[in-house]
């Protein structure tokens, strides 16, 4: 089973092997260290693409590959994290709370 979160257009997951195979990842240099087998046993995310349509993508504000370390001043290295992470920030802001109830 692949974990992911789609978030405002942003498909997010934990790097794998499979991720540094692909021409995209490869090209990439913010991706490098991650050959090494050191950084490969690290749990890292990634945003592993952007869909077309969304927000982001249309204003190209942020294009895949990306490595996300920190979400609402909080380290992540995997989802669980990084959720806990953006419902702490829902649950500190009352308006947002609010919008996503309905």
């Amino acid at each position: 089973k692949v974990e992911y979160l789609i978030l405002g257009g942003l498909v997010i997951m934990e790097l794998t092997n499979n991720h540094l195979t692909l021409k995209k990842f490869k090209e990439a240099g913010v991706l490098n260290k991650y050959y090494e087998l050191e950084e490969k046993v690290k749990n890292v995310l990634v945003v592993s693409s952007v869909l077309k349509g969304s927000s982001i993508s249309e204003k190209e504000i942020i294009s895949a590959p990306f490595v996300i370390k920190e979400v609402n001043g909080v380290a992540v290295s995997n989802l669980r994290p990084m959720k806990l992470a953006i419902m702490r920030n829902v649950k500190l802001n009352p308006l947002i709370e609010r919008k996503l109830r309905y």
